[in-house]
């Protein structure tokens, strides 16, 4: 192996760990994480394991786990603007 393909190898598995603890920590954009993670993984083997086919499912999972990802914070927002009687 050579040191770049170590270097995205070692890149990929942090942002993928980083991208499971932000799954549950709010500070963390996890599902955005995991995605720069596998495309780091991806580039590592020079795409020969996961294409195109599967970073575009991916991209398009994230795109709608974002609103989900980020509505809980939207209501608790809303929740604290109401005022007390």
């Amino acid at each position: 192996m050579e040191a770049g393909t170590i270097g995205l190898w070692l890149l990929a598995t942090v942002l993928t760990m980083a991208g499971v603890a932000g799954l549950v920590i709010a500070v963390l954009p996890g599902p955005v994480l995991l995605l720069v993670g596998l495309i780091m993984a991806a580039w590592a083997e020079n795409f020969t394991y996961v294409g195109p086919v599967i970073l575009f499912i991916n991209r398009h999972r994230l795109f709608h786990a974002r609103p989900v990802y980020h509505r809980p914070a939207g209501l608790a927002s809303k929740l604290k603007k109401q005022p007390v009687d």
